[in-house]
């Protein structure tokens, strides 16, 4: 079936979906709006299948696609559920993300009252059930083997993705998306590499992050649905995390989202962090909690889950949010020291920006104007060792997390949602259609020297120099380069 056939615009989605209809409506779309820019999406029913024309597999990159479903499968109905093929003139590959199995993260611990058959998310590239877990435990290895099911997706669109395999690259290939059951879905937004690298995959010495266990493992690239991260497996942490962050990923104001922090159970490596590591003190006495580089404030938008209470029978329904869970992987942290109050103050301002843009109840407010921003957050320096004994087998390896001595952060905000690193460019002699600015602070307690993140703003063009990367490296060079030189921050985050 062509895909033109099944094209069906958001708002048609909104007047059948009253989730998706709210959705829009806290994103302060407003289809009434002379303004408003039509979008459209693929609907697939029972039995459906689209194929998409034929395409270069790129050198790297997941495949992303975006997925709303108005009502959910039933939790113990495994048969609706979304394959996707990508296929040549010779093969045809059933792709799929890293899959994770309870059994294998637990061990041998007993786990069988926490397992039933039905948690088990169906090996396809998304599941249509929504996960299912324990809201009061929100246990880490049970949301980690169901990132496939759905979560934020039955209110509005949420982004899922599969691995290619190397063999793939740069042939011509077709893409097929396959619907078995009855369960309605709409795709949208499917493209190859992290929306969060949209604006480029930082590079150092030219060499960008790629999934490559054994040519670069120390500047090895996770791709997540909520963020992208270059992980050293030298040091035992993230390089950086790259991340996008608009209103969509927001829970209301007032909301507190306290995670379980875990190890990331999709690292091919071995020796791979686990969180109680984080208690060991450094060679030279550092103290440090596991510090957010992707903050879980900016991924708290909310899932459902459906619990009947044993005995009664009682039907209620409780939240959670497998896209703020996400944030509390190993492979997201750096060791921090507790009070990085500075620290905290500029990632609460970054999130303040977004929230401040839709901070009106009425859609039809001309005011209400919906901004994006893009993050990049890393590392440099060493400042001490933690050192892990792991005991194994009567044998006690060990090895060290590196604890940073700096942590830089750059951001780039475009002035109006949607812009492509292209339409970046200068708008009159002094001024561009984006604006960025860098932060460097130092990894240590910042309340004796009561430190302010106003007064360490840098331009990414000196973030670049001091730490070797090359960011938003996809804005045309002449643009990016002059871009990059502004270090006066924008009115809404100077000091008050």
């Amino acid at each position: 079936m062509s895909p033109i056939n099944n094209l069906i615009e958001w708002t048609q989605i909104a007047q059948q979906s009253p989730n998706f209809e709210k959705n829009l409506e806290s994103l302060g779309i407003n289809s009434k709006a002379p303004d408003y820019q039509p979008n459209y999406a693929l609907k697939l029913g029972a039995g459906d299948s689209i194929t998409h024309n034929r395409f270069v597999v790129p050198d790297w990159g997941a495949l992303r696609f975006d997925v709303h479903v108005p009502k959910p499968a039933p939790r113990d109905d495994k048969n609706n559920y979304i394959q996707v093929y990508l296929e040549t003139e010779d093969e045809s590959i059933m792709l799929r993300d890293t899959e994770i199995a309870p059994r294998t993260i637990v061990g041998d611990q007993p786990i069988e009252d926490l397992i039933r058959e039905q948690t088990s998310a169906i090996s396809a590239a998304v599941d249509l059930r929504e996960i299912e877990i324990d809201p009061t435990t929100l246990n880490q290895p049970l949301i980690q083997s169901q990132l496939n099911r759905i979560s934020y997706g039955y209110q509005g669109f949420e982004t899922f993705q599969v691995n290619v395999p190397d063999r793939m690259r740069g042939k011509t290939a077709r893409l097929r998306f396959e619907l078995h059951g009855k369960t309605e879905v709409y795709i949208d937004n499917v493209f190859f590499k992290s929306e969060h690298l949209k604006f480029g995959n930082p590079s150092l010495n030219q060499q960008e992050a790629r999934n490559d266990r054994a040519n670069q493992p120390n500047n090895y690239l996770i791709e997540k649905p909520q963020y992208a991260v270059s992980y050293n497996d030298s040091l035992k942490t993230p390089n950086w995390a790259s991340y996008k962050l608009d209103s969509s990923w927001l829970a209301p104001s007032g909301t507190e989202r306290n995670g379980q922090f875990s190890t990331d159970w999709s690292l091919p490596f071995d020796d791979i962090t686990i969180s109680k590591d984080y208690t060991e003190v450094g060679e030279k006495r550092t103290v440090a909690i596991k510090g957010h580089l992707v903050p879980n404030q900016d991924r708290g938008r909310e899932g459902r889950v459906t619990v009947i209470e044993e005995g009664t029978g009682k039907i209620t329904e409780q939240r959670y949010s497998k896209d703020n869970l996400q944030t509390f992987l190993t492979t997201n942290v750096v060791p921090q020291p507790q009070q990085d109050t500075a620290w905290q103050a500029l990632e609460g301002k970054i999130n303040e920006f977004v929230r401040d843009s839709n901070n009106s109840n009425d859609p039809n407010d001309p005011k209400r104007h919906n901004k994006e921003v893009y993050v990049i957050t890393g590392r440099t320096g060493s400042s001490d060792l933690i050192r892990v004994p792991r005991t194994s087998n009567g044998v006690t390896p060990q090895f060290n997390i590196d604890v940073p001595e700096v942590l830089w952060k750059v951001v780039l905000i475009p002035d109006k949602p949607g812009l492509s690193p292209t339409d970046i460019t200068k708008i009159n002699a002094t001024s561009f259609n984006a604006t960025s600015f860098g932060v460097l602070l130092p990894n240590i307690d910042h309340r004796p020297s009561k430190l302010i993140w106003q007064d360490h703003v840098f331009s990414v063009n000196d973030i670049e120099e001091y730490t070797g990367y090359n960011f938003f490296s996809n804005i045309p060079t002449e643009v990016q380069e002059e871009m990059e030189n502004n270090i006066d921050l924008p009115n809404f985050f100077k000091k008050k």
